[in-house]
């Protein structure tokens, strides 16, 4: 069984939990962008479907409750999650990879401001900064992106699919800030869980309006791909927001907008230009620059 206490000792267990939930996101996003023949719900389905089979039987092993203590908070996680995923998977399928991960990144300035409130975490004006700075780097790179790979009959530059990316972010933020508050009561996976539940009743919802894909053989090896790799991400997640300060936790998380520079290139004929490589150079200086300062102790409520 995962315990938190034993490994909170050090101050790089959170930003280091945080880069594997990069990495593991990624490829699970990629997915998405791989499965953009289907409907966002019934992709959620799945992903949804996947991780529960892996973290139930564990639930369940541990005799760890299914239900939950903090059934408020685990809530309130899962409704901004699930909002903030279906926005996103509309954004992935919809415009650039590269696009739509970089909207995402603006998640962690809007944690940091909402954990300033939500959890009373406060950060040297130095870590604001740079934040401030790591945003001009992702305005730099979110300009217009010529691909080959996107769905049919869709506009790279529609603007209703950017607005759900960073309303995404916004959802997501809110998320994050219920992750870190749920850190005393209630074990990894069981918040990870009722991110699930919580996903599962609006994409059966959207089943009865909008139907359903029968799944082909071609595509079973991309579906089980994303739901271990989004398994691994929430899990890593859960845990870097647990163990760390919002400002830490959320630092590395923008290292997904090189990789997805990378990614894109290579896989879905991506096409950038040197601002918005500038962009990420931008963006990874901060990065670096960011786990160099100590957290302040943080007041909690």
């Amino acid at each position: 069984m995962i315990n938190i206490k034993e490994i909170t000792s050090s101050s790089w267990i959170g930003p280091l939990f945080s880069f594997l939930a990069v990495l593991t996101f990624l490829v699970s996003h990629s997915q998405v962008k791989i499965l953009g023949h289907y409907p966002v719900h019934q992709v959620v389905f799945f992903r949804a479907l996947g991780v529960l089979m892996f973290s139930l039987p564990y639930l369940l092993f541990m005799r760890i409750s299914i239900l939950g203590v903090n059934k408020k908070d685990l809530l309130l996680r899962g409704f901004f999650g699930s909002a903030a995923l279906f926005l996103y998977f509309s954004s992935l399928q919809n415009i650039a990879l590269t696009q739509a991960v970089t909207l995402q990144q603006l998640a962690p300035i809007f944690a940091l401001v909402v954990s300033h409130f939500l959890l009373k975490e406060k950060s040297a004006l130095r870590v604001y900064l740079l934040f401030i700075a790591s945003f001009i780097g992702v305005y730099f790179i979110k300009g217009s992106v010529q691909t080959k790979i996107l769905s049919p009959g869709v506009d790279a530059n529609t603007s209703l699919y950017f607005a759900f990316g960073i309303l995404a972010a916004v959802f997501s933020a809110l998320a994050y800030n219920f992750i870190r508050r749920l850190r005393k009561t209630d074990h990894p996976i069981l918040v990870l869980s009722y991110f699930q539940y919580c996903l599962i009743p609006p994409a059966l919802i959207g089943f009865i309006l909008r139907g359903y894909v029968m799944p082909s053989a071609m595509d079973a090896l991309p579906i089980l791909v994303l739901a271990v790799f989004s398994f691994l991400a929430q899990l890593f997640l859960t845990l870097a927001y647990q163990l760390s300060v919002v400002s830490k936790a959320s630092s590395l998380n923008f290292l997904a907008i090189p990789l997805s520079v990378f990614v894109g290139y290579y896989f879905f004929e991506e096409a950038l230009t040197s601002k918005q490589m500038l962009g990420a150079l931008v963006v990874l200086i901060c990065i670096v620059a960011n786990l160099f300062f100590k957290e302040k102790p943080t007041r909690r409520t």
